[in-house]
């Protein structure tokens, strides 16, 4: 049994939906994707490049295909950079090319990877950040101001999105001692939390 300090209650208007489509009930954060034709649980966003969603269970497999990908593109860069002063190997006009693409790639990715920091830093998915992005003007002219409940601070929200459970089935992976570094390498264990309450 879980301790109940350790659990995100969610406030009341985020109890289960029903979902229309799919005629079920939808846990909190979780949203009905029309290309895969059924409900996913902290849904971000539906992706072509992966061919299915990024959401509960993937999301931070995605982040480290971004993370990976601008650190070979930025390590690519270097190489190709280096080369080119040195004059080392291939043609010049290879290596500049190499150095175009790899630069190219790199600014894109960078603007993705700086996005999903974002998101992570602030426990969102893209689609809540849409969402409440839309109800703003409504609560600016009420004088409101919207508090994420799940929101942990920085170091917590990224520990939740990035750093898998541990090997006792929960809690963070290492017991919490170097997660830091934890979090980028490819271990295969489901995240923390079970899609409906989320830890």
């Amino acid at each position: 049994m879980l301790d109940g300090a350790q659990c995100v209650f969610l406030p009341p208007q985020a109890q289960p939906r029903w979902c229309s489509i799919c005629n079920q009930t939808k846990p909190p954060l979780t949203q009905h994707c029309y290309v895969c034709k059924r409900c996913v649980a902290k849904q971000d966003h539906h992706c072509p490049w992966v061919s299915g969603c990024v959401g509960f269970r993937n999301y931070r497999y995605f982040f480290l295909f971004i993370f990976w990908l601008w650190t070979g593109c930025a390590y690519a860069a270097i190489t190709m950079l280096s080369a080119r002063i040195r004059r080392v190997g291939v043609g010049v006009r290879l290596v500049e090319f190499a150095f175009t693409i790899s630069v190219s790639v790199f600014c894109a990715l960078s603007l993705l990877l700086g996005w999903h920091v974002y998101l992570v830093l602030t426990a969102q998915t893209t689609v809540e950040f849409h969402r409440q992005l839309g109800k703003r003007p409504e609560r600016r002219r009420r004088g409101e101001t919207y508090v994420n409940p799940l929101d942990r601070g920085w170091a917590d929200n990224w520990k939740r999105a990035l750093v898998p459970r541990g090997a006792n089935g929960h809690g963070v992976a290492f017991n919490g001692k170097m997660w830091w570094l934890v979090w980028m390498l490819p271990l295969k264990r489901a995240p923390i939390g079970d899609g409906v309450m989320y830890f």
